[in-house]
């Protein structure tokens, strides 16, 4: 599992529908990249602890965008990201919501207390 920051684009001047995530709504669950299409059996497990908890999440498809999931793969690994939202990414500008860290937070907390999918 990726634990890393993405791209929040939810800014004045990009169509709504060309979002790759937006801030406020929880961290993101990757569903594809350009390195990756995360395990189905894992993004399930995943989306599962944090509805149980009540955490709210995202669901980020990325596909110019990759994180270090993709070397993850390469080994043979069921894969994918929890990404928090980031507008301004890569830049000294860099702005997250705390609110955003905290569910992300908890939800890597959920997934250390289960790690793997109910058989």
């Amino acid at each position: 599992m990726a634990v890393e920051g993405t791209i929040a684009n939810d800014v004045p001047g990009v169509p709504e529908q060309q979002y790759v995530t937006v801030l406020g709504k929880g961290p993101a669950l990757r569903v594809m990249d350009r390195s990756i299409v995360a395990s189905r059996r894992l993004l399930l497990h995943v989306r599962m602890l944090a509805e149980e908890r009540a955490i709210p999440y995202q669901l980020q498809v990325s596909p110019y965008s990759g994180t270090d999931s993709g070397s993850f793969l390469i080994k043979g690994a069921e894969t994918t990201a929890i990404s928090v939202p980031v507008r301004y990414i890569h830049t000294p500008t860099s702005l997250a919501l705390r609110s955003d860290l905290e569910a992300a937070v908890r939800l890597v907390r959920a997934l250390l207390e289960e790690p793997w999918p109910k058989e």
